[in-house]
């Protein structure tokens, strides 16, 4: 045979025995890591360390709502600028008395606020005087007096007073009650409502199943009687009231109801340091963080998770809750 023949076959068998000659492998790339973005709560309720009295700070959609101001000017201002506050839509009085009033009035101060509401319940003091000079004096401000059955419009979602329907001289029967609904998360804010108001709302089937309600009257046992609390059974209840109130509040007995009931009770002022509540929510679920009523034992919500209060000498921590559970 030829030589050259025999080199082409041969070099056409050791094609066909070894196949094509191989490639290289091609490196796998992994897919760029896409980091999703975290939406800011539709709502934060603050629910201020003030000592003995109430202010509640309440923002959905970017607008902000201050419910009651405390009995300071000085102590309402401090806690603002520590959570840069720089604006605030509308104050709220839910009782005229000084405890509640008195920080409005710097609030008015360092903010040019839109709209002023209230009951028409009022008050003979100097303070609450001093409190209607600062509204006369905001230009453009618009004043609302509430009733049962009107709302207050705040972001995407409205506050429904629940009380009261008529005035009847005293203040704290009168004391404005209100429902923040945002989709699945309840709140109720109850200023300084008795059990009188309580019945007057239970009669007409106005006490909804809520998730979190602050209490009447910052624990009193004239508020929070066992009907109103039964049919709210919050997973938290929120006392605003001083460490060392000279009325005791919150009062032993209203604490216990609440417990027996499945709330975790939440103090406002339970240590020197700013022991401000917070709630922030998705309008979906909650999240609620703060100190508990004196270090009392935490019951489980059921349905979620153990509660965030913590006892007094333990560091605040966050749990988040399915709303209604």
């Amino acid at each position: 045979m030829v030589p050259s023949v025999v080199a082409l076959l041969v070099l056409a068998w050791a094609t066909v025995a070894c196949g094509p000659p191989r490639q290289a492998p091609v490196q796998a790339t992994a897919a760029p890591t896409v980091t999703p973005e975290v939406a800011a709560p539709r709502l934060t309720i603050q629910f201020l360390d003030v000592g003995q009295g109430d202010a509640i700070l309440v923002t959905v959609d970017g607008r902000r709502l201050l419910v009651d101001g405390g009995p300071s000017r000085d102590r309402l201002h401090t806690r603002l600028q520590s959570l840069g506050i720089r604006d605030i839509d509308a104050v709220l009085v839910t009782n005229p008395d000084a405890d509640h009033i008195r920080g409005l009035i710097e609030a008015l101060a360092m903010f040019q606020v839109e709209t002023f509401y209230s009951s028409a319940s009022t008050n003979p003091s100097a303070t609450y005087a001093e409190l209607l000079a600062a509204v006369a004096m905001e230009a453009g401000i618009q004043v609302v007096t509430l009733v049962r059955g009107q709302f207050v419009p705040l972001g995407g979602v409205q506050l429904d007073v629940l009380h009261p329907l008529t005035i009847s001289g005293d203040r704290n029967d009168d004391s404005l009650a209100l429902k923040l609904t945002c989709e699945n998360v309840t709140v109720l804010l109850m200023g300084d409502a008795t059990t009188t108001s309580e019945e007057s709302m239970l009669a007409v089937g106005l006490v909804p199943k809520a998730d979190v309600v602050k209490a009447g009257h910052h624990g009193s046992r004239t508020s929070s009687g066992e009907p109103f609390v039964e049919a709210l059974k919050p997973a938290y209840v929120i006392f605003s009231a001083a460490r060392d109130s000279q009325y005791g509040h919150p009062h032993a007995e209203v604490v216990a109801r609440y417990l027996a009931a499945g709330a975790q009770a939440v103090s406002t002022d339970s240590t020197p340091d700013d022991d401000t509540a917070v709630l922030t929510s998705d309008c979906q679920t909650y999240s609620v963080s703060g100190r508990a009523v004196g270090g009392a034992a935490v019951t489980p919500v059921p349905g979620g998770p153990a509660a965030s209060a913590t006892p007094a000498a333990a560091p605040s921590a966050t749990t988040t809750l399915a709303a209604g559970g």
